[in-house]
Protein backbone atom coordinates (compact mmCIF):
# COMPACT_ATOMS: atom_id res chain seq x y z
CA UNK A 1 0.00 0.00 0.00
CA UNK A 2 3.01 2.32 0.68
CA UNK A 3 4.43 1.66 -2.47
CA UNK A 4 1.44 2.21 -4.14
CA UNK A 5 0.66 5.88 -2.67
CA UNK A 6 4.88 6.73 -3.67
CA UNK A 7 3.98 5.97 -7.03
CA UNK A 8 0.56 7.99 -7.00
CA UNK A 9 2.74 11.20 -5.67
CA UNK A 10 5.33 10.86 -8.23
CA UNK A 11 2.65 10.66 -10.61
CA UNK A 12 0.77 13.61 -9.71
CA UNK A 13 4.19 16.03 -9.18
CA UNK A 14 4.99 14.86 -12.71
CA UNK A 15 1.60 15.71 -13.60
CA UNK A 16 2.33 19.45 -12.76
CA UNK A 17 5.98 19.17 -14.11
CA UNK A 18 5.63 21.16 -17.44
CA UNK A 19 9.19 21.67 -18.59
CA UNK A 20 9.88 18.00 -18.66
CA UNK A 21 9.07 17.33 -22.61
CA UNK A 22 8.61 20.20 -25.60
CA UNK A 23 5.13 20.60 -26.43
CA UNK A 24 3.44 21.07 -29.56
CA UNK A 25 2.97 24.62 -30.76
CA UNK A 26 -0.74 24.36 -31.39
CA UNK A 27 -2.82 27.35 -30.21
CA UNK A 28 -5.91 25.42 -31.77
CA UNK A 29 -8.35 29.87 -31.81
CA UNK A 30 -6.65 30.45 -28.09
CA UNK A 31 -5.40 34.11 -27.98
CA UNK A 32 -2.08 34.36 -29.23
CA UNK A 33 0.89 36.74 -27.58
CA UNK A 34 3.93 37.92 -28.95
CA UNK A 35 7.19 38.95 -27.42
CA UNK A 36 7.32 42.99 -28.31
CA UNK A 37 9.99 44.45 -25.97
CA UNK A 38 12.85 46.09 -28.58
CA UNK A 39 14.59 48.28 -25.57
CA UNK A 40 17.41 45.79 -24.93
CA UNK A 41 19.51 42.72 -27.12
CA UNK A 42 20.01 41.80 -23.21
CA UNK A 43 18.33 40.96 -20.23
CA UNK A 44 15.80 38.60 -19.11
CA UNK A 45 12.15 38.90 -20.03
CA UNK A 46 10.10 40.56 -17.52
CA UNK A 47 7.24 37.79 -16.40
CA UNK A 48 8.07 35.01 -14.02
CA UNK A 49 8.20 31.70 -15.69
CA UNK A 50 8.58 28.23 -13.78
CA UNK A 51 8.69 24.87 -14.14
CA UNK A 52 6.11 23.19 -12.05
CA UNK A 53 2.90 24.98 -10.48
CA UNK A 54 4.55 24.03 -7.02
CA UNK A 55 7.33 26.07 -7.75
CA UNK A 56 5.44 28.78 -8.99
CA UNK A 57 4.52 29.78 -5.20
CA UNK A 58 7.90 30.40 -4.49
CA UNK A 59 10.70 32.31 -5.92
CA UNK A 60 12.55 30.09 -8.24
CA UNK A 61 11.80 31.61 -11.45
CA UNK A 62 13.01 31.06 -14.56
CA UNK A 63 14.99 33.69 -16.36
CA UNK A 64 14.40 33.23 -20.20
CA UNK A 65 17.04 35.60 -22.48
CA UNK A 66 15.61 38.28 -24.27
CA UNK A 67 17.20 37.86 -27.58
CA UNK A 68 16.14 34.31 -27.60
CA UNK A 69 12.51 35.13 -27.43
CA UNK A 70 12.27 38.50 -29.70
CA UNK A 71 9.61 38.13 -31.54
CA UNK A 72 8.25 34.57 -30.30
CA UNK A 73 4.30 33.92 -30.01
CA UNK A 74 2.89 32.02 -27.04
CA UNK A 75 -0.15 31.31 -25.94
CA UNK A 76 -1.93 30.22 -22.61
CA UNK A 77 -3.13 26.44 -22.81
CA UNK A 78 -4.97 26.20 -19.21
CA UNK A 79 -5.59 27.96 -16.42
CA UNK A 80 -3.92 25.43 -13.73
CA UNK A 81 -5.29 27.44 -10.32
CA UNK A 82 -6.89 30.35 -9.18
CA UNK A 83 -6.46 31.78 -5.43
CA UNK A 84 -7.61 34.87 -3.88
CA UNK A 85 -4.51 36.89 -5.21
CA UNK A 86 -3.14 35.00 -8.29
CA UNK A 87 -3.80 33.11 -11.06
CA UNK A 88 -1.70 30.30 -12.52
CA UNK A 89 -1.42 29.19 -15.85
CA UNK A 90 0.10 26.86 -18.43
CA UNK A 91 1.70 28.89 -21.30
CA UNK A 92 3.46 27.50 -24.17
CA UNK A 93 6.00 29.40 -26.12
CA UNK A 94 6.56 29.05 -29.80
CA UNK A 95 9.96 27.53 -29.08
CA UNK A 96 8.20 24.58 -27.50
CA UNK A 97 8.78 24.95 -24.28
CA UNK A 98 5.92 25.05 -21.46
CA UNK A 99 6.39 26.76 -18.43
CA UNK A 100 3.82 28.19 -15.55
CA UNK A 101 2.95 31.82 -15.87
CA UNK A 102 2.09 33.28 -12.20
CA UNK A 103 -0.56 36.32 -12.79
CA UNK A 104 -1.70 38.83 -10.38
CA UNK A 105 -5.63 38.60 -10.43
CA UNK A 106 -6.04 37.27 -13.92
CA UNK A 107 -4.57 37.40 -17.03
CA UNK A 108 -7.22 40.08 -18.28
CA UNK A 109 -6.61 42.17 -15.45
CA UNK A 110 -2.49 42.00 -15.61
CA UNK A 111 -0.87 41.55 -19.23
CA UNK A 112 1.97 39.46 -19.84
CA UNK A 113 5.15 42.11 -19.07
CA UNK A 114 6.73 42.78 -22.73
CA UNK A 115 3.67 40.69 -24.97
CA UNK A 116 1.23 41.82 -26.83
CA UNK A 117 -1.45 40.80 -28.77
CA UNK A 118 -0.40 38.90 -31.63
CA UNK A 119 -3.33 40.26 -33.91
CA UNK A 120 -2.01 44.13 -33.19
CA UNK A 121 1.41 42.56 -34.85
CA UNK A 122 -0.34 41.28 -37.88
CA UNK A 123 -2.55 44.64 -38.24
CA UNK A 124 1.35 46.36 -38.00
CA UNK A 125 2.17 44.36 -40.59
CA UNK A 126 -0.57 44.45 -42.97
CA UNK A 127 -0.40 48.34 -42.71
CA UNK A 128 3.94 48.36 -43.87
CA UNK A 129 3.06 45.63 -46.26
CA UNK A 130 0.24 47.24 -47.79
CA UNK A 131 1.49 51.08 -47.98
CA UNK A 132 -1.70 52.14 -45.72
CA UNK A 133 -2.55 55.74 -46.33
CA UNK A 134 -2.75 57.69 -43.14
CA UNK A 135 -6.46 58.59 -44.24
CA UNK A 136 -8.50 57.62 -47.29
CA UNK A 137 -7.36 59.40 -49.95
CA UNK A 138 -4.12 61.06 -48.43
CA UNK A 139 -0.93 60.37 -50.25
CA UNK A 140 1.07 59.91 -47.23
CA UNK A 141 1.61 56.30 -47.06
CA UNK A 142 3.19 54.11 -44.41
CA UNK A 143 7.10 53.49 -45.44
CA UNK A 144 8.36 51.55 -42.24
CA UNK A 145 7.71 50.92 -38.44
CA UNK A 146 8.17 49.89 -34.97
CA UNK A 147 6.00 47.29 -32.51
CA UNK A 148 7.09 47.66 -29.48
CA UNK A 149 5.53 46.21 -26.18
CA UNK A 150 3.84 49.53 -24.99
CA UNK A 151 2.88 50.69 -28.67
CA UNK A 152 3.75 51.06 -32.35
CA UNK A 153 5.24 53.97 -34.29
CA UNK A 154 5.03 54.52 -38.27
CA UNK A 155 7.34 56.33 -40.56
CA UNK A 156 5.30 57.71 -43.67
CA UNK A 157 6.43 58.78 -46.98
CA UNK A 158 6.02 62.53 -45.65
CA UNK A 159 8.55 62.20 -43.04
CA UNK A 160 6.31 62.30 -40.31
CA UNK A 161 6.40 59.42 -37.83
CA UNK A 162 3.46 58.50 -35.45
CA UNK A 163 2.23 56.72 -32.98
CA UNK A 164 -0.60 54.36 -33.12
CA UNK A 165 -2.58 56.22 -30.31
CA UNK A 166 -1.96 59.76 -32.37
CA UNK A 167 -2.71 58.10 -35.46
CA UNK A 168 -6.18 56.72 -34.45
CA UNK A 169 -6.99 60.24 -33.22
CA UNK A 170 -6.09 61.83 -35.96
CA UNK A 171 -8.24 59.78 -38.16
CA UNK A 172 -11.17 60.39 -35.47
CA UNK A 173 -10.70 63.88 -36.04
CA UNK A 174 -10.72 63.97 -39.47
CA UNK A 175 -13.63 61.63 -39.86
CA UNK A 176 -15.75 64.28 -37.12
CA UNK A 177 -15.09 66.78 -39.38
CA UNK A 178 -15.83 65.92 -42.54
CA UNK A 179 -13.81 68.10 -44.73
CA UNK A 180 -11.92 67.13 -47.76
CA UNK A 181 -9.02 65.73 -48.73
CA UNK A 182 -6.55 68.47 -49.26
CA UNK A 183 -7.76 70.39 -46.14
CA UNK A 184 -7.66 66.62 -44.05
CA UNK A 185 -3.81 66.71 -45.66
CA UNK A 186 -2.97 70.31 -43.74
CA UNK A 187 -4.58 68.94 -40.64
CA UNK A 188 -3.30 65.86 -40.48
CA UNK A 189 0.24 67.47 -40.55
CA UNK A 190 -0.72 70.19 -37.94
CA UNK A 191 -2.10 67.53 -35.06
CA UNK A 192 1.44 65.81 -35.52
CA UNK A 193 3.01 69.13 -33.92
CA UNK A 194 4.85 68.91 -30.36
CA UNK A 195 3.20 70.64 -27.75
CA UNK A 196 -0.53 69.19 -27.97
CA UNK A 197 -3.16 67.25 -26.10
CA UNK A 198 -5.58 65.79 -28.49
CA UNK A 199 -8.91 64.12 -26.48
CA UNK A 200 -11.12 62.02 -28.48
CA UNK A 201 -14.30 60.22 -26.97
CA UNK A 202 -15.39 58.12 -29.77
CA UNK A 203 -18.34 57.30 -28.20
CA UNK A 204 -20.00 60.77 -28.39
CA UNK A 205 -17.72 61.01 -31.74
CA UNK A 206 -16.30 64.64 -29.91
CA UNK A 207 -12.70 66.03 -30.04
CA UNK A 208 -11.00 68.36 -27.83
CA UNK A 209 -7.29 69.53 -29.30
CA UNK A 210 -5.64 71.57 -26.48
CA UNK A 211 -2.22 72.79 -25.48
CA UNK A 212 -0.45 69.76 -23.22
CA UNK A 213 0.82 70.42 -20.09
CA UNK A 214 4.05 70.40 -18.77
CA UNK A 215 5.22 67.54 -16.65
CA UNK A 216 8.15 68.14 -13.61
CA UNK A 217 9.48 66.15 -10.98
CA UNK A 218 10.05 62.21 -10.92
CA UNK A 219 6.90 59.13 -10.67
CA UNK A 220 7.51 60.22 -6.69
CA UNK A 221 6.38 63.44 -6.85
CA UNK A 222 5.38 64.49 -10.06
CA UNK A 223 3.65 68.46 -10.92
CA UNK A 224 1.96 69.52 -13.94
CA UNK A 225 1.95 73.29 -15.41
CA UNK A 226 -0.65 73.85 -17.22
CA UNK A 227 -1.10 76.92 -19.85
CA UNK A 228 -2.24 79.99 -17.82
CA UNK A 229 -4.27 80.93 -20.78
CA UNK A 230 -5.03 79.20 -23.91
CA UNK A 231 -7.69 78.64 -26.58
CA UNK A 232 -8.64 75.29 -27.71
CA UNK A 233 -10.76 73.65 -30.23
CA UNK A 234 -13.84 70.97 -29.99
CA UNK A 235 -14.90 68.78 -32.67
CA UNK A 236 -18.20 67.21 -33.29
CA UNK A 237 -19.99 66.17 -36.29
CA UNK A 238 -18.58 68.92 -38.56
CA UNK A 239 -18.94 71.62 -36.16
CA UNK A 240 -15.91 73.26 -34.85
CA UNK A 241 -16.05 75.75 -32.06
CA UNK A 242 -13.06 77.43 -29.96
CA UNK A 243 -13.10 77.95 -25.80
CA UNK A 244 -10.98 80.54 -23.93
CA UNK A 245 -9.05 78.93 -20.67
CA UNK A 246 -7.71 80.40 -17.93
CA UNK A 247 -6.11 78.80 -15.23
CA UNK A 248 -4.05 80.00 -12.34
CA UNK A 249 -1.97 77.78 -10.45
CA UNK A 250 -0.26 78.78 -6.73
CA UNK A 251 -0.30 77.78 -2.99
CA UNK A 252 -3.08 81.00 -1.82
CA UNK A 253 -6.75 81.70 -3.60
CA UNK A 254 -6.58 84.56 -5.18
CA UNK A 255 -10.19 84.60 -5.96
CA UNK A 256 -10.30 85.82 -9.72
CA UNK A 257 -13.28 86.88 -11.15
CA UNK A 258 -11.89 88.43 -14.25
CA UNK A 259 -8.98 88.38 -16.90
CA UNK A 260 -7.12 91.05 -18.48
CA UNK A 261 -4.43 89.97 -21.51
CA UNK A 262 -1.76 92.00 -22.50
CA UNK A 263 0.18 91.97 -25.85
CA UNK A 264 2.61 94.51 -26.90
CA UNK A 265 0.59 97.32 -24.96
CA UNK A 266 -3.09 95.76 -27.01
CA UNK A 267 -5.41 94.58 -23.84
CA UNK A 268 -8.12 92.45 -23.77
CA UNK A 269 -10.83 92.18 -20.88
CA UNK A 270 -13.16 89.31 -19.84
CA UNK A 271 -15.31 91.41 -18.22
CA UNK A 272 -16.69 89.66 -14.51
CA UNK A 273 -16.46 85.82 -15.51
CA UNK A 274 -16.79 82.83 -13.31
CA UNK A 275 -13.86 81.02 -12.01
CA UNK A 276 -14.00 76.91 -11.17
CA UNK A 277 -11.66 76.61 -7.97
CA UNK A 278 -10.22 73.12 -6.64
CA UNK A 279 -7.70 72.06 -4.51
CA UNK A 280 -4.63 69.66 -6.06
CA UNK A 281 -1.69 68.08 -4.09
CA UNK A 282 0.58 71.06 -5.36
CA UNK A 283 -1.80 73.90 -4.22
CA UNK A 284 -4.67 75.34 -5.68
CA UNK A 285 -6.53 76.15 -8.99
CA UNK A 286 -8.90 78.99 -10.40
CA UNK A 287 -10.14 78.09 -14.05
CA UNK A 288 -12.13 80.20 -16.30
CA UNK A 289 -13.40 78.33 -19.21
CA UNK A 290 -15.85 80.45 -21.46
CA UNK A 291 -16.90 80.23 -25.45
CA UNK A 292 -14.70 82.40 -27.52
CA UNK A 293 -15.67 85.36 -29.68
CA UNK A 294 -14.26 85.95 -33.29
CA UNK A 295 -12.46 88.91 -31.52
CA UNK A 296 -11.08 87.05 -28.87
CA UNK A 297 -9.37 84.50 -31.38
CA UNK A 298 -8.03 87.13 -33.19
CA UNK A 299 -6.06 88.93 -29.97
CA UNK A 300 -4.60 85.64 -29.15
CA UNK A 301 -3.24 86.01 -32.65
CA UNK A 302 -1.98 89.00 -31.50
CA UNK A 303 -0.68 87.44 -28.92
CA UNK A 304 1.39 85.15 -29.78
CA UNK A 305 2.56 86.59 -32.49
CA UNK A 306 3.86 89.53 -29.61
CA UNK A 307 6.63 90.07 -27.51
CA UNK A 308 5.89 91.40 -24.60
CA UNK A 309 3.05 88.94 -23.20
CA UNK A 310 1.12 89.48 -19.85
CA UNK A 311 -1.76 87.59 -18.42
CA UNK A 312 -3.36 89.16 -15.23
CA UNK A 313 -5.30 87.22 -13.01
CA UNK A 314 -7.74 90.00 -10.57
CA UNK A 315 -8.93 89.49 -7.60
CA UNK A 316 -11.53 90.30 -4.99
CA UNK A 317 -8.64 92.29 -3.06
CA UNK A 318 -5.32 91.91 -5.60
CA UNK A 319 -4.30 90.42 -8.48
CA UNK A 320 -1.45 88.18 -10.06
CA UNK A 321 0.60 88.13 -13.46
CA UNK A 322 1.54 84.57 -15.30
CA UNK A 323 3.55 84.62 -18.43
CA UNK A 324 3.47 81.70 -20.53
CA UNK A 325 6.25 79.15 -21.33
CA UNK A 326 6.91 79.45 -24.66
CA UNK A 327 6.54 76.31 -25.85
CA UNK A 328 2.88 76.80 -24.63
CA UNK A 329 3.15 79.65 -27.31
CA UNK A 330 4.28 77.47 -29.93
CA UNK A 331 1.47 74.65 -29.43
CA UNK A 332 -0.93 77.82 -28.93
CA UNK A 333 0.15 79.08 -32.55
CA UNK A 334 -0.40 75.19 -34.23
CA UNK A 335 -4.12 75.37 -32.45
CA UNK A 336 -4.91 78.19 -34.38
CA UNK A 337 -3.55 76.98 -37.24
CA UNK A 338 -5.66 74.29 -36.99
CA UNK A 339 -8.77 76.14 -35.63
CA UNK A 340 -8.17 78.55 -39.02
CA UNK A 341 -8.13 76.05 -41.28
CA UNK A 342 -10.94 73.92 -39.84
CA UNK A 343 -13.38 76.98 -40.02
CA UNK A 344 -12.57 78.73 -43.25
Amino acid sequence: MKKVLICLAIIFICGFSLFAEPAMYNPNGRMEYIFADLDSEYGYLAFEAFNSLSESKGFNHIKLPVKDYRFKKVYIESTLEVDSNYSYYAIVIETGEKYVYKCYKSIEKTPIPGFRKYSDYLLFQTRINTNEAMFLGSNAIVTGGKFGAYGDEYSFNNGITLSATLWGKILSIIDYLKADTQKNEIIANLLTKKGLAIQVDNFDEIAFIKVASIMEGDLMNTKFIYPPLQLYIGIQNGKVWGRLKAEYQSRDWLFSNSLTIGADGKKWDSGTVTFERETTKNGITEIMDIPATDSMISFMKEFCDSTDRRIRFRGESKYADKIPEEQFIIAQSTILDLYHTMTK
